[in-house]
């Protein structure tokens, strides 16, 4: 098993070198951050593509019932309209 130690024991770190980590550090975070925000703004648009495709399939099958019911509703009336007539006959 290896045991890491420092190069040198009494290496100190030079101003730098300390710049150099917190820059290294900030793009990573920062580039993490907008890949994260790209990431998700895809799955929203993917989301919002499902949920819309679902809107339209709920309004043709919301128009196919309307159609049957419209249907349904005129073949009523025309019976209605029948019945109107068959009562209106003067049966003398």
């Amino acid at each position: 098993m290896e045991v890491h130690h420092p190069h040198h024991p009494t290496h100190k770190k030079k101003w730098s070198e300390y710049i150099i980590e917190f820059v290294m550090l900030f793009t990573a975070v920062t580039l993490g951050f907008f890949a994260e925000n790209i990431r998700e703004g895809i799955a929203e648009n993917h989301k919002k593509e499902e949920l819309l495709a679902a809107v339209v399939h709920n309004f043709k099958t919301d128009k196919a019932e309307i159609q049957a019911h419209r249907l349904i509703v005129k073949k009523g009336i025309e019976v209605a309209d029948n019945l109107i007539k068959l009562l209106q006959i003067d049966y003398k």
